[in-house]
């Protein structure tokens, strides 16, 4: 359920509850709840304020929690405020994912790491049309792991969109994620991409995708395997809308 309030101070407000359930013979993990808050303020034209709160609970088949886990744990914090200032777009963030939050969905990535927890940080980015066809975006954030504050995320994204024509487009994009430990060598991943789109008609298009990957073995735990590599992945997406 998710209910939007509108009036002359605040631009958006969001409340969101999910409760999702399993099945008969699961006695000690049979409820999931979800519940949450999201907000946009603008108070002035050159401020834009961003923030969104969300918090998990498992409870058994009374109803009772199944976890003596501290409420900060099992929650997750994302603020951010945006500056435009003319085409460019700039933005400043904070971010902090609790090391027992889970809840279904897809909230972000870095690099390899998909729905990361146990991270808080701080981060910026920026976004610029330099045409109708052409627009530059990048994000960079710090992280630190909540259990093990001595250990660094540093996690860089740029993309580059180019439209060739009003049906062609064609985007560049590089990742980089370095894992620092507090002792030890750090463990490096590199991520490029090439893609091509092209819109046969209004519900029609076509896509590909190649993204070539370097990884770099380190000392930081649980990151990935033990030994260098590289690799290449092609895909590609036919859409059609109804």
């Amino acid at each position: 359920r998710r209910q939007e309030i509108l009036d002359d101070i605040t631009d958006t407000v969001g409340a969101t509850f999910i409760r999702g359930a399993g099945g008969v013979g699961k006695p000690t993990f049979r409820q999931l709840d979800v519940y949450g808050g999201d907000l946009e303020i603008q108070p002035i034209k050159l401020l834009r304020i961003e923030g969104e709160y969300a918090s998990t609970q498992w409870r058994d088949v009374t109803g009772h929690g199944t976890d003596n886990v501290k409420a900060n744990d099992k929650t997750a914090w994302d603020g951010k405020v945006i500056i435009p200032i003319g085409k460019l777009e700039l933005n400043g963030q904070y971010r902090r994912i609790g090391p027992d939050f889970d809840a279904p969905g897809n909230w972000g990535k870095i690099g390899r790491w998909f729905n990361p927890t146990d991270i808080e940080g701080y981060g910026g980015g920026l976004r610029y049309p330099f045409t109708s066809r052409l627009s530059l975006v990048g994000e960079g954030h710090l992280y630190k792991i909540i259990g093990a504050r001595a250990n660094d995320i540093i996690h860089y994204k740029a993309g580059l969109r180019f439209g060739l024509t009003s049906s062609n487009s064609v985007d560049l994009g590089a990742e980089v994620v370095d894992w620092e430990p507090a002792v030890g060598a750090k463990n490096r991943e590199r991520y490029y991409n090439v893609g091509f789109g092209h819109n046969f008609n209004a519900n029609t298009s076509w896509k590909v995708l190649y993204q070539y990957i370097v990884y770099k073995a380190g000392d930081f735990a649980n990151v990935g395997p033990a030994f260098d590599y590289n690799g290449g992945v092609a895909v590609t997406e036919f859409s059609v809308k109804f």
